[in-house]
Order: C-alpha cells, then sequence, then structure tokens
C-alpha cells in the first residue's frame, strides 16, 4: 500500500508559477542586477488572443524614465518574451519590488505559446501597468533613460536571435529604434 502511494506521488506533475518577462528583464544582465543570481529564461509569446500589445508608454515622472508595458488593445498582438520560473518567493518578491509601476496578472496558460509546452496546472503571470502611469506622450526622446533602456531590451532579445529582435521591434508600438 505504501508503494502505491509512492508510485502515485511521483507520477503526479510538479506545478510550476512562471512570470511572463517582456522588457529590461529578458537581459541576462537586468535579470541578474535585480535576482542577485542568474535564472534562465525560455522564449515564449503571449499569444495576440490574450488582448494586449506591448509599447513603450509606461511613465515614471519622479525620474523622468519610460518603459515597456502591455496594454489592453482592440489592435492586440502577438508578443515575444520570455518565461522565468519562480522557484522562490524570494524571487518573486524581488520582481516585485522592483516592478512598483505594475501590478501582477495571471496568464491563462493556452494563451502563452511555448515550444516544450506547459504543463496544465503551472501558473503564468507577467506584470500589466498600473493605468495612472500610462502615459499618451509619443515624443519618447524627452525621456532621461530612453536610450540606454531601449539598448539593454534590445540586447536582451537579440541575445535569443536576431529574428527574435525583428519580431519584438515590429510588434512593440512608440519604441526608440535609432
Amino acid at each position: 500500500m505504501s508503494n502505491k502511494n509512492n508510485t502515485h506521488a511521483k507520477n503526479k506533475t510538479k506545478s510550476n508559477i512562471y512570470i511572463f518577462l517582456y522588457g529590461a528583464l529578458m537581459n541576462s544582465c537586468s535579470r541578474k542586477k535585480t535576482l542577485q543570481h542568474i535564472v534562465e529564461n525560455k522564449p515564449c509569446i503571449l499569444l495576440k488572443k490574450f488582448g494586449y500589445t506591448r509599447c513603450l508608454c509606461v511613465e515614471s515622472k519622479q525620474k523622468n524614465e519610460i518603459y515597456l508595458g502591455i496594454i489592453k488593445s482592440t489592435k492586440s498582438k502577438d508578443i515575444n518574451g520570455s518565461l522565468i520560473n519562480i522557484k522562490k518567493l524570494s524571487t518573486l518578491n524581488k520582481i516585485k519590488k522592483r516592478e512598483i509601476h505594475y501590478y501582477m496578472k495571471q496568464v491563462p496558460n493556452d494563451f502563452v505559446f511555448v515550444q516544450n509546452g506547459l504543463n496544465n496546472n503551472d501558473k503564468i503571470y507577467t506584470f500589466i501597468p498600473y493605468s495612472k502611469y500610462i502615459t499618451k506622450n509619443k515624443n519618447i526622446e524627452t525621456y532621461d533613460n530612453v536610450k540606454e533602456y531601449t539598448e539593454n531590451v534590445m540586447m536582451g532579445y537579440q541575445s535569443i536571435s536576431d529574428e527574435y529582435l525583428h519580431n519584438f521591434l515590429n510588434n512593440t508600438d512608440n519604441f526608440f529604434k535609432k
């Protein structure tokens, strides 16, 4: 009897918690700086049917900086990014501490495409900007961080492949591409 229970326990699929990344945390150096350790990422796509689009639209007025966000849209697009597996609560807390202009939102698994798939009981979350931080300012050159931030993001996407970067640039609104 005890042997059956052990076999049953081994066959249970482990549940994972993932965070969908789509901005500066795509860059391994940014991830390491935030999390204080190396965390591998899995390239994936947040599908158009989720109803969001990515844009450079999240403003920190205190710092005169701008960041990427994903916002609800009738013109939604596939959003390429990465998943990181959250194995410790401390890792999640470090991301939450960093992402002060955003709240966590669960993403249904069937709205994310990952090459090797996910388990049905895995949970995926992403960070959505609070509406009060979304700017209508399209003149992004006025922000102090725009050049450094956009280069950092692009390096993260290019580390996956040139095609991944190309897809990012084609599917991101209001992005500084100089």
